[in-house]
């Protein structure tokens, strides 16, 4: 099954989200709270936008 431009992006997307929230996740816990939550929160911001836009791409077509 190859995906297209869209679904890869949005793969992307997914991932970076994920890994900066849980970068801004461990900073907060471990060493600066004022640097962490802000990561953290920014992680979030791209999580909620990478979901939204792989939802847009709808379902796969039947085989």
């Amino acid at each position: 099954m190859a995906l297209t431009a869209a679904a890869k992006r949005a793969r992307a997307l997914l991932l970076a989200g994920a890994s900066l929230s849980a970068v801004g996740v461990i900073v907060a816990a471990t060493a600066s709270q004022a640097v962490g939550g802000p990561v953290a929160v920014a992680g979030w911001a791209l999580l909620a936008y990478a979901v939204h836009a792989f939802g847009r791409l709808g379902t796969a077509p039947s085989p």
